[in-house]
């Protein structure tokens, strides 16, 4: 019970009047002795007792009288749940801005009918109030509390967003903001939602005494919904004019048949693909889209359907780098006679009739170690000795993401080839092998022979080699196998580091050690090698309210603090916070941008850096919304203390929230207990004899 009026209350003083009479009005009997009076003694003592009775009886109810008065005046009443301790009140509104809000309700969309709710309890509250306003997106705390004005115009400003959380963590979010100063106080917590089974199920509501929690769950016409789920490519890497095979998911969250729904892609802006699928209710395809790449440089991507009324996850972006040439560096001994039977020559014939290859052969003692950053792959043929600055150039060059291939020579060096091996940290060489051996296996599920062979061939003749190395097996990374001899020992293996990779032969490609570089797997071998080499490419990202993207860019011609972000229609640019990380790469972190999906590009002022796609979260993409008892059965799970449900429609809200608001007066009441005590004063004094 609060007081309108409470300096009132010093009237109850008052009530020292009929008690100060009381006192002062009341006679004391004198009691006269005389004979034969027994009788008449029972009858004084009776009456004296009456008549104490009666004075008191009288003196209480002026007392309640004046005090009732007094309490009528001061002008008590018993606040609403809205209006507790009006002074300093903190009611915190969580409005749920995520795209499943843009759903159909009875209002319009659910986003539009939860405002409107939101905006009826800010009516209905005191003018006293304070309000603390977060959705996915904005959050007041930079502001403080707000008053009811503030509050209204920070709610007409919330839009959907691509951002999601759960519902505790809204909690959590609107009670970290709340000011020192108010922690001690009661508060009151409404959240406006559609309340998904992902986003509160997997959630748990912890609460305490002073916060009362309201639950407002969104009326929604549930519907159905058509969702690209994701994008992939199985090849790492991406080539000019060959053939690419682009994967669909394709997700029908609805118990509709879709018959002949074309799906679309297009790159560059250019409709490259258009597939019709077919989906049965409650069902998930893949579906594989193949183009070529006619061009080099940056390619944007987008697969698109069409399905309403949800639309954020129509689309789907892609974007990646494809590089006019591969670039490889053939470092040989070409002191050497006859080079027409060196392992140099039969790389510089293949590469040679190669239009997507471009390679450059130099001796060994003349290799430009300030140009190895420009190469993809790096092939060392038969040479006898490294210096130590190429050993460490190549260290530099793997650790960067290279291809580093070694033929080593027999008649080499090893302990300089270990030097080499130890850096790297992969196998080193054990011995010479002059023992004629026959390739006998391949690893046909090697990533190496991946869409080379369509079936295990059987009955081929396969290389033989007359003089071979051994291996320690001591490599500090994973090491695939990719041919074998027929006594099972490895013949060519690859070494996956961090981010380059190792391929190991244990044969020279001269002729006079063999017939492996005019056989028939020389080719796919030596092909797909090159074409594996060229950095794997992350081709698209999940917008968050946090972005972050993490690369290596070249030293020598970006500008690394002139990094900024810009979408392809040019409306948004955005410089990043900028971080230096190990190993060569850059972290850019993004706060709160993009907040769109689709197409971007890293650049600086005079240099296109790498092209950059974000998509959607597809979380909110099932429309799985928990019935009102549903989310009472799991509150009941949780435990949950001082939280209610507030279902109904919008007009039933507002009436709830008035109710809610609504105090109680008692004045009326006071008034009419006080002329009960004087009616019951008058009668005592007149009809009690």
């Amino acid at each position: 019970m609060q007081f309108l009026h409470p300096s009132f209350l010093w009237a109850l003083t008052l009530t020292l009047i009929p008690i100060i009479i009381h006192f002062l009005a009341f006679r004391r009997y004198k009691t006269v002795y005389f004979s034969n009076v027994r009788f008449l003694q029972y009858i004084k003592r009776e009456n004296q007792r009456q008549s104490r009775l009666k004075q008191l009886l009288i003196l209480l109810c002026r007392i309640l009288a004046i005090s009732f008065i007094v309490l009528a005046f001061a002008r008590p009443f018993i606040p609403g749940k809205l209006n507790n301790n009006a002074s300093s009140q903190i009611i915190g509104i969580y409005l749920d801005n995520s795209f499943s809000m843009q759903l159909a309700s009875e209002n319009g969309t659910s986003l539009e009918e939860a405002r409107q709710k939101v905006v009826s309890l800010i009516d209905a509250s005191s003018d006293e109030s304070q309000f603390i306003i977060c959705s996915n997106n904005n959050f007041n705390s930079n502001r403080g509390v707000l008053n009811k004005q503030e509050a209204l115009q920070q709610v007409s400003t919330i839009n959907s967003c691509p951002y999601t959380q759960t519902i505790n963590s809204a909690i959590n979010n609107i009670k970290d903001n709340i000011p020192e100063k108010y922690v001690s106080t009661p508060k009151n917590l409404f959240i406006f939602s559609d309340f998904q089974k992902n986003t509160f199920s997997k959630s748990s509501i912890n609460n305490d005494s002073l916060t009362h929690i309201t639950l407002v769950p969104v009326n929604i016409n549930t519907s159905h919904n058509l969702v690209i789920d994701t994008c992939w490519f199985d090849s790492p890497t991406r080539k000019m004019g060959v053939k690419e095979e682009l994967f669909v998911r394709i997700i029908n969250h609805s118990k509709d048949t879709y018959k002949d729904l074309p799906l679309q892609l297009h790159i560059n802006d250019t409709l490259r693909v258009k597939h019709p699928i077919t989906l049965l209710p409650d069902t998930t395809m893949e579906v594989s889209l193949k183009f070529k790449n006619l061009s080099s440089g940056n390619q944007f991507l987008k697969v698109s359907i069409a399905d309403y009324p949800v639309t954020f996850d129509n689309n789907y972006y892609l974007a990646f780098h494809v590089k006019d040439k591969l670039q490889t560096l053939i470092i040989a001994d070409k002191t050497k006679l006859d080079h027409t039977k060196k392992g140099y020559y039969f790389l510089e014939t293949l590469f040679n009739r190669d239009e997507t290859i471009q390679a450059k052969t130099v001796a060994v003692n003349q290799v430009p170690y300030g140009q190895l950053s420009n190469y993809n792959t790096i092939f060392i043929t038969n040479c006898h000795s490294l210096s130590s600055g190429l050993i460490n150039e190549l260290q530099t060059f793997v650790n960067d993401g290279g291809s580093l291939v070694l033929f080593p020579s027999p008649k080499g060096d090893i302990a300089n080839y270990n030097d080499l091996l130890n850096t790297l940290q992969v196998s080193r060489i054990a011995t010479e092998n002059k023992q004629k051996l026959q390739l006998a296996n391949i690893n046909y599920k090697g990533k190496l022979f991946e869409n080379v062979f369509t079936e295990e061939i059987k009955n081929v003749k396969l290389p033989t080699i007359n003089s071979s190395i051994r291996y320690y097996d001591q490599s500090q990374y994973p090491t695939e196998t990719l041919l074998q001899y027929t006594n099972q020992s490895p013949a060519f293996m690859v070494a996956a580091l961090p981010k380059g990779k190792v391929y190991l032969s244990t044969f020279p490609l001269d002729e006079e050690y063999g017939n492996f570089a005019k056989h028939i797997l020389f080719v796919p071998i030596i092909y797909n090698i090159v074409l594996n080499s060229s950095e794997n490419q992350i081709i698209c990202y999940q917008l968050k309210q946090n972005n972050s993207i993490t690369f290596t860019p070249d030293k020598e011609k970006t500008n690394i603090n002139d990094l900024r972000l810009k979408s392809l229609s040019g409306e948004l640019e955005v410089r990043p916070q900028i971080r230096i990380l190990p190993g060569n790469e850059v972290k850019l972190d993004f706060i709160n941008q993009p907040d769109a999906d689709g197409t971007y590009l890293l650049k600086t002022e005079q240099q296109d850096v790498t092209p950059i796609a974000f998509n959607y979260s597809r979380e909110e993409s099932t429309p799985e919304l928990l019935s009102s008892s549903e989310i009472t059965s799991l509150l009941q799970k949780q435990q949950t203390i001082n939280v209610d449900l507030m279902t109904g429609s919008l007009q039933s809200f507002k009436e709830q929230v008035t109710s809610m608001n609504n105090s109680l007066a008692l004045w009326k009441f006071l008034l009419i207990f006080a002329l009960i005590m004087l009616c019951c004063e008058a009668a005592l004094i007149r009809f009690w004899k």
